[in-house]
C-alpha cells in the first residue's frame, strides 16, 4: 500500500481520527487546528471528504487491524503474564481465550415474553379508560389483534375472558351479533 503525501495537520487528523474512535471533533483538536466545536465538525466533515485524507485514514485503519491469530496471542500474553495485573482483567483474558480457542461456548436463553398477563394488563386499562366490562375490553382487543393479523389473537391467551372472546371469536365467524356478558352470566 502506497503512502499518501499529506501537509503534516491532515495526516496528523488522520492518525487522530482513526486512534479516536473516528470521533473528527477529537480528531481536529489533537491534530493541532484551534476552532469552536461546531466549525471543528465543519473542518472534520470537510477533511473526511477530501479522497487523499480520506486515504490516509483507510491506510491508518488497515495497520490498526490484527487478525485473529494476533488477538489470540496478545490475549494469551495477558493471561500468562508473570507481572501483576488485577484478578478481574486476567481473568477476563482467560475467558476471552478459552472463548476464542472454543473451550467454553455460550448458552444463550431466550425468554417468552408472558403475553397472557400482558392482555390481561391490557384489558382491565382500557376498561377503565372506556368505561366499558372488562369482557367487552377482552374482545374490542380480541378484534383488534385480528385485524392487525398479530400472532397473539387466540382467545388462550385471553387469560379469564378465554372462554367469553372464544364465544365472541366463534360468533362473529358465523355472523351472529351476540351479547358479550360477564363471566358467570352465560
Amino acid at each position: 500500500m502506497s503512502s499518501v503525501r499529506l501537509a503534516p495537520r491532515r495526516r496528523k487528523f488522520a492518525a487522530e481520527y482513526v486512534k479516536n474512535g473516528f470521533n473528527g471533533v477529537q480528531a481536529i483538536a489533537a491534530a493541532g487546528y484551534s476552532m469552536g466545536y461546531n466549525a471543528a465538525c465543519v473542518e472534520a466533515s470537510r477533511l473526511l471528504r477530501n479522497p487523499k485524507v480520506y486515504a490516509k485514514v483507510e491506510e491508518h485503519i488497515a495497520k490498526s487491524k490484527m487478525d485473529a491469530d494476533e488477538v489470540a496471542k496478545e490475549i494469551a500474553s495477558v493471561a500468562r503474564t508473570k507481572t501483576p495485573i488485577s484478578g478481574p482483567d486476567k481473568m477476563k483474558a482467560l475467558d476471552l481465550l478459552t472463548k476464542i480457542n472454543g473451550m467454553i461456548t455460550q448458552k444463550i436463553e431466550t425468554v417468552e415474553p408472558d403475553v397472557s398477563s400482558f392482555l390481561s394488563n391490557r384489558i382491565k386499562i382500557s376498561a377503565q379508560k372506556s368505561n366499558i366490562s372488562e369482557p367487552q375490553a377482552a374482545c374490542k382487543l380480541f378484534d383488534t389483534l385480528l385485524e392487525w393479523g398479530s400472532e397473539h389473537a387466540d382467545p388462550a391467551n385471553f387469560g379469564p375472558w378465554a372462554e367469553i372472546v372464544a364465544n365472541h371469536a366463534k360468533a362473529q365467524q358465523n355472523g351472529e351479533n351476540e351479547q358479550i356478558t360477564e363471566i358467570g352470566d352465560q
